[in-house]
């Protein structure tokens, strides 16, 4: 947001809207404000970052500006389209020869994955309910494959793309 100038100008007061209402951001400055110049004839720059917004959602937002003497005005309401299409996945140890399974940013809560043994065997193909996911159950247990040291590839399927590790697996 860019301000020519202002004149008598006290706080910015920026709002998000939740079904009907419109409510405050928790912005860092007196806990959903901005602090305005007062009087200035130079042009200002305000900006903030909603860090609580996900994928493919609309949000709404306007601005209440209040002015020293009570007087405010709110501005036009304002849609932003968040679209994200970058999708992250790690496979991290978690605890022997079980690993922890993220993804960020997929839009279907379900992903598949399938583990190749060193010599290309399929050795297992499962789907995992990411909705269900907490930090004990979205995992891949291996101990049962850990009779001895091999290697595997595995292939994580997520809103068609592949994403491919490769874990040891120890007795």
């Amino acid at each position: 947001l860019a301000i020519s100038w202002e004149l008598n100008f006290f706080v910015f007061i920026i709002q998000f809207k939740i079904n009907t209402f419109f409510i405050l951001l928790n912005c860092p400055v007196f806990g959903g404000a901005y602090n305005g110049a007062g009087n200035s004839y130079n042009t200002l720059f305000y900006s903030y970052v909603d860090d609580n917004v996900k994928p493919n959602y609309v949000y709404y937002y306007r601005l209440q500006q209040i002015d020293y003497n009570g007087n405010f005005s709110f501005s036009p309401i304002t849609s932003i389209y968040y679209k994200y299409d970058k999708i992250l996945c790690s496979l991290l140890p978690y605890k022997k020869n079980i690993w922890h399974v993220k993804v960020k940013g997929n839009t279907n809560p379900n992903i598949q994955y399938s583990i190749f043994h060193i010599n290309g065997k399929l050795i297992e193909n499962k789907s995992i309910d990411m909705k269900l996911c907490n930090e004990s159950d979205c995992t891949i247990d291996f101990s049962k494959y850990s009779a001895v040291n091999a290697m595997y590839f595995i292939v994580i399927s997520v809103d068609n793309q592949q994403f491919q590790h490769t874990i040891i697996v120890q007795p």
